[in-house]
């Protein structure tokens, strides 16, 4: 297993000193929450304007650290297949990985503190349109994403249920509670964009979520899997002139041998997200591609597994858990983090976290890694993603179309 980060662009590397449990990055604001209990809130555009690095290395900074999708656009794309626009993006973005950043409390980017009108502490966190969504042993709450600028307004608690990991997408939230099982709830369209009560997806053990599409990828104990399929329909008749409204539709629920033809057993461990579904045993990684929106009388909607060999130490145990990012996979070890890139070799980041987190639902960060250690925050922002082939790559899912895409399309 090496520890070695082997990247076309090494990621930048930003430390923020402090005691936190969790954290958060949405809409321009940082959110840290302390392990005392409070929620400190930074200004996170000022803080990386306030970087101290060469000025030519500005825009580059903000693509890398603020604005995800501006590299991943399809002009975008065309310009980075240029030779030599290639070349000297990758050899800025170098540059800019080359000093490990620690930020200055002294800094004039704007920081405000309050305490976490939650029971301490959560077991995990999620933004979607505008609102705080935190779960623990206690039950599922609500908040505002920044309360300390929208006066005295109270938590609201929206379930007893313990929740165990939180995804939010499609104004929907999905909550994985445990023996308890999968449930989902909408985020309603009114002012304060209430929450509707749960509804149950999967009644089985669910301890992790995420979102494929509009369907829901459920892990539980013993690794299994099980994939909640939706499709997307409109909400009523076309009308010329009008948006169509679309809602999810439930489909079936399929398990790992449905996707895999096999289960590989406690050893294993399953996870996923967009169009990739994964399965790990050891060395050994298997992902299914799941296009939905391709598929026809003679494309199924899940394609035939593909195995690849990862330089990862095969310890007879499975990792603790997984998520996948734009940037590729990273899997939770007892006492490290191993990331399999979409480009170069996988690495091992060294030290047990107390938490970690992707954003594979973002617009801006969706190359973000943060990795919470008990003194510090230390948050990755990788920018080799942005010269992989979309198309062809395994380990992360893709983001926009590829050059040769764009190519394709233009001659037809």
């Amino acid at each position: 297993m090496t520890s070695e980060i082997d990247l076309v662009a090494p990621p930048v590397r930003i430390e923020l000193p402090g005691e936190f449990w969790d954290s958060q990055v949405y809409a321009g604001g940082l959110l840290l929450f302390t392990r005392e209990g409070s929620i400190r809130t930074l200004d996170w555009r000022q803080l990386v304007a306030e970087l101290p690095i060469a000025e030519e290395l500005r825009i580059v900074a903000d693509a890398a650290l603020l604005s995800n999708h501006r590299l991943y656009g399809a002009g975008a794309r065309e310009l980075i297949s240029d030779p030599e626009v290639r070349s000297l993006l990758m050899s800025k973005f170098v540059r800019l990985s080359q000093a490990v950043v620690l930020w200055d409390a002294a800094s004039r980017a704007r920081v405000s503190e309050f305490e976490n009108p939650v029971p301490h502490p959560h077991n995990d966190s999620e933004i979607h349109y505008d609102q705080l969504f935190l779960g623990g042993t206690s039950g599922l709450y609500q908040i505002a994403t920044d309360p300390a600028r929208r006066g005295k307004r109270t938590r609201q608690k929206r379930s007893d249920v313990a929740v165990l990991d939180l995804a939010a997408a499609h104004k929907t939230l999905a909550v994985a509670a445990g023996a308890d099982g999968l449930f989902e709830a909408v985020i309603t369209d009114t002012p304060h964009r209430d929450l509707a009560p749960l509804t149950t997806v999967l009644e089985e053990t669910c301890s992790s979520c995420d979102w494929s599409f509009e369907s829901l990828i459920a892990s539980g104990p013993k690794n299994r899997l099980t994939f909640a399929e939706y499709d997307r329909v409109p909400a009523s008749e076309p009308r010329a002139g009008r948006r169509i409204p679309y809602v999810r539709k439930f489909e079936q629920l399929l398990t790992e041998s449905d996707l895999f033809g096999s289960e590989a057993g406690e050893s294993a461990i399953c996870w996923g997200a967009h169009e990739r579904v994964y399965r790990a045993l050891g060395s050994r990684v298997e992902t299914v591609r799941y296009q939905p929106g391709r598929a026809t009388e003679n494309t199924p909607a899940f394609l035939s597994p593909e195995a690849h060999q990862i330089d990862m130490a095969d310890s007879g145990l499975p990792p603790l858990s997984a998520r996948t990012a734009a940037f590729g996979s990273v899997l939770e070890l007892d006492d490290a983090l191993h990331v399999i890139p979409t480009l170069g070799t996988s690495f091992t980041i060294p030290g047990e976290p107390v938490s970690w987190r992707v954003f594979p639902r973002s617009r801006d960060y969706l190359n973000h890694l943060h990795i919470v250690y008990e003194d510090r925050l230390v948050i990755y922002a990788f920018t080799h993603d942005y010269f992989a082939d979309q198309d062809r790559k395994w380990s992360g899912f893709e983001v926009g179309r590829s050059e040769t895409a764009v190519r394709t399309r233009r001659k037809e």
